[in-house]
């Protein structure tokens, strides 16, 4: 897999901030600093978890991959289609996380 080029976690959630310009607002700070800006407390969560999401996707690509295996060694074909479904997704939006996905 790929080395991830962004900055390793953890990315922590200020406290909503307000200013009279922009209103609510949330930071997502990175190794003491600010690096990321919210006007969605949800989208400020989010956003945080990205370096947990990343890595804990990485580890279920391990499992989808032994679960397709498992399919095709028992000629299962609906297991082996829904675990590809689901490890291609995987795949699919890590390689989008380290910007190699377009559209």
């Amino acid at each position: 897999m790929a080395d991830t080029k962004f900055t390793p976690g953890p990315w922590d959630l200020l406290a909503g901030c307000y200013t009279p310009e922009n209103g609510y607002f949330w930071m997502v700070q990175v190794a003491d600093r600010t690096t990321a800006y919210a006007f969605e407390e949800a989208n400020a969560h989010l956003t945080a978890a990205g370096p947990d999401l990343y890595e804990a996707l990485q580890g279920a690509i391990g499992a989808l991959e032994y679960s397709v295996d498992c399919a095709r060694d028992d000629g299962n074909n609906s297991d082996i289609d829904f675990a590809q479904s689901k490890l291609d997704a995987a795949m699919s939006a890590l390689a989008k996380a380290r910007g190699e996905a377009h559209g």
